[in-house]
């Protein structure tokens, strides 16, 4: 017998804290896919909100330094500050969701020293081949761009993502990474 829940079974989280009438003997192994969905949000450095279960596999990295990115070509951007990976699903620059289902991926870039006039991108990237791409142009006095792009893809189990950048500055600038968070890269399931 299921037992209906009011409010007052729950804590301010949205965790159950109420057991009366549970089962616990009926529980046996296994998981409860999407059994809670956490409101993600990003603050500084942070991204709260996932919880286990709900809106994972789930991650979001970082880069610790600059990147030099030559001029005209996408490039493959490069991570090395795992803020949050609830599966361990980012390897080798990549996110390979290992669960198959809808996803929400976003990346943000910042391009220092852009000259006038020019614009720059960032790209998101389906297994090697461009899905989804934001851009940001150059007005006069303004050196820095910061492209994003965000998107929804139904991802199967093996399929991977990466992140892809481009200017058209005339020589080689950088994607700035350090102290704060100027470059990031983000996916989690949202079904």
């Amino acid at each position: 017998m299921t037992k209906a829940r009011t409010l007052a079974d729950f804590n301010t989280s949205g965790v159950l804290t109420s057991t009366s009438n549970l089962n616990a003997s009926k529980l046996t192994s296994g998981t409860i896919p999407n059994a809670r969905y956490g409101t993600p949000t990003f603050n500084g450095s942070s991204l709260t909100g996932i919880e286990a279960g709900g809106n994972t596999p789930a991650i979001m990295v970082q880069k610790s330094a600059g990147q030099s990115v030559p001029t005209g070509s996408f490039t493959k951007i490069t991570w090395n500050v795992e803020d949050y990976d609830s599966d361990g699903t980012f390897t080798n620059n990549r996110f390979t969701p290992a669960v198959a289902g809808k996803y929400f991926i976003h990346s943000l870039l910042a391009f220092d020293e852009m000259a006038d006039n020019r614009v720059a991108y960032a790209a998101i990237y389906k297994n090697g081949s461009h899905a989804f791409s934001g851009v940001q142009g150059a007005g006069t006095n303004t050196t820095l761009l910061t492209p994003q792009v965000s998107c929804v893809l139904d991802l199967n189990t093996t399929d991977y993502i990466e992140v892809y950048g481009l200017h058209n500055n005339g020589n080689n600038r950088t994607v700035i990474g350090g102290s704060t968070t100027e470059a990031l890269f983000l996916a989690f399931k949202i079904g």
